[in-house]
């Protein structure tokens, strides 16, 4: 019996990858302007909020983390600006100014470069990770509202509400490849895992759909029809369920199976859901509900929400705002193993210690009978 040595690395290293995101943080925009203008830091080990970050523009909106820069971006709606927050200080390390009315934001997972739509206008911008300044804009058509990128870094889907459209971009030469009709006023947008599906949210009035593009044709495959228009959406990192945030009667946060693009199951939550975002261990699901003040979450297993957590005023949240932590202000140490890595290693050691005990009674068992 041999034991592939690469495969046992392999699976320590994804039991600490599982670990490290243990203690995550959730980083909610709080956007009432009159309130501060903050971010609340939700630790997701106890689901409790740990800290405020404050320092931020005016309508802080949008969230994009960079766990490889170890930063986020809030993009601030009123104020014309994306603040750069430390992951290791939890403060504001810089403001970059970007143009008209900055709403999601997006980081390029192969070379950390940043895209920020602009609501008002019709282009994106670009900011450089290290720099933190603008190295360019990209005209993608008017009032885009959402923006993911790929997997690969190679291309990012861009809703444009004005004109019920998404559009691609080719990130290595920053130009529209395609323009994809979708449904109408569409806002959220997300990526599959594998990268070979795109979904769309479509917030128009008594439209209620997701569009289900094909990443591949650039061409919508499937729809899924809702109870009420959808915002955001995220997707889990199984890639099995996407979560749909609706603030139409009644609130509620949609899963739709990503398989059969059928509608899996209703979430009542608290009211005007804005913000969704999966926890990388796809275990719960994070709700930024406005007007409550609060963020919901869900069991993914069973679909029902199982802490409500208060926050700032009026939290938005739009974007992938879960992150890992980065130093103590969590309620635990982090790195810290968790107890399906303690039960995971365990089993592990005690596999390892059976092959070798095998190991040396085939050796006595050859040995007396080379004696013989």
């Amino acid at each position: 019996m041999q034991v592939p040595i690469r495969a046992i690395l392999c699976f320590i290293g994804c039991v600490a990858m599982v670990d490290v995101y243990a203690n995550a943080l959730a980083y909610i925009t709080n956007s009432d302007p009159t309130a501060g203008n903050t971010v609340s830091l939700l630790d997701t080990a106890t689901n409790t909020v740990v800290s405020t970050i404050s320092g931020l523009g005016s309508r802080p909106y949008g969230v994009a983390v960079d766990a490889v820069g170890r930063l986020v971006y809030i993009t601030n709606a009123s104020s014309s600006s994306v603040s750069v927050i430390s992951m290791e200080s939890n403060s504001v390390i810089a403001t970059v100014p970007v143009a008209g009315d900055p709403t999601a934001v997006a980081v390029n997972p192969s070379n950390g470069n940043v895209y920020v739509t602009d609501n008002l206008g019709n282009a994106i911008t670009v900011i450089d990770r290290t720099s933190h300044s603008v190295i360019a804009t990209i005209q993608v058509g008017a009032r885009s509202g959402g923006i993911a990128v790929n997997p690969a870094g190679t291309k990012a889907y861009v809703t444009l509400y004005a004109i019920n459209a998404v559009s691609v971009v080719d990130l290595a030469t920053n130009a529209v490849i395609a323009t994809v009709p979708v449904g109408s006023e569409p806002v959220g947008v997300a990526v599959t895992p594998d990268g070979s599906a795109v979904y769309v949210a479509n917030f128009g009035l008594l439209d209620n759909r997701i569009s289900v593009i094909d990443a591949g044709s650039n061409a919508v495959t499937a729809t899924v029809t809702l109870a009420g228009s959808p915002y955001a959406i995220a997707i889990d990192p199984a890639g099995t369920t996407a979560y749909a945030t609706s603030s139409n009667f009644p609130d509620s946060v949609y899963a739709i199976d990503t398989a059969t693009k059928t509608l899996r199951a209703r979430i009542p939550v608290g009211t005007s859901p804005i913000g969704v975002a999966v926890h990388p261990s796809g275990a719960t699901v994070y709700v930024a509900c406005a007007a409550s003040n609060a963020v919901y979450v869900i069991d993914a297993t069973t679909n029902s929400v199982v802490k409500v957590v208060g926050v700032g005023t009026f939290p938005i949240a739009y974007g992938l705002f879960i992150g890992p932590a980065f130093q103590s202000i969590v309620s635990t140490p982090v790195p810290t193993l968790s107890t399906a890595g303690v039960v995971l290693v365990t089993l592990l050691l005690a596999f390892l210690a059976l092959w070798t005990l095998r190991r040396r009674a085939r050796r006595c068992t050859a040995a007396n009978a080379r004696n013989f």
